[in-house]
């Protein structure tokens, strides 16, 4: 047997077996959404066919970078959950090196416009985002109001009384209305 063609075969049939062997690594992306986007998440990397809000907050991932076109996004009456979890949490948490990044289009304002009532939230306020037992997620650049600014906004960072922990949490060049409604409860609203 002649070693020196062998060798070669040989060498490469290990690494085609050692690149087989681990599963594939997803390298991050910049994503783009929109209030009327409808794309599918591996179209959306293109700022033409954007994709819906719920499409980004369930498939974003560490490193990710998902931009938010300017308008208004009316979010419906929370009727699910309690008021613990929001009506838009990442179903990811980013890492420390990478974070998900949801952020506001260069220039532009996207208005995230709450239902305040639902089921699964006060009747003074409307809960639009929320990290849930989430970590490393930054929010940069967006404007939360409840009906169109009479009634609270909110983000809620961290859990209910479960001990699930969020932390590394950014709100950065982020406008929340705490609405003209006032609250006659004791607590830390």
């Amino acid at each position: 047997m002649n070693t020196k063609k062998s060798l070669p075969i040989l060498l490469s049939f290990s690494l085609a077996v050692l690149l087989f062997s681990y599963p594939a690594i997803s390298e991050a992306a910049t994503y783009y959404v929109s209030n009327s986007g409808s794309a599918a998440w591996a179209q959306c990397t293109n700022i033409n066919t954007p994709c819906a809000v719920q499409t980004a907050f369930n498939n974003a991932v560490a490193g990710d970078i998902v931009y938010f076109r300017g308008g208004t996004y009316n979010v419906p009456a929370k009727n699910f959950g309690s008021t613990y979890h929001c009506y838009y949490e990442p179903a990811n948490s980013g890492t420390s090196g990478n974070p998900i990044t949801f952020a506001a289009y260069s220039g532009e304002t996207p208005i995230f416009n709450g239902t305040a009532g639902g089921s699964g939230d006060g009747s003074d306020y409307a809960t639009i985002f929320g990290t849930f037992g989430r970590s490393y997620i930054v929010f940069d650049g967006f404007k939360l109001q409840a009906d169109n600014g009479t009634k609270m906004a909110r983000i809620h960072i961290g859990s209910d009384d479960s001990n699930v922990i969020s932390s590394y949490i950014t709100i950065k060049n982020c406008s929340i209305n705490g609405g003209s409604t006032q609250i006659a409860t004791q607590d830390n609203r």
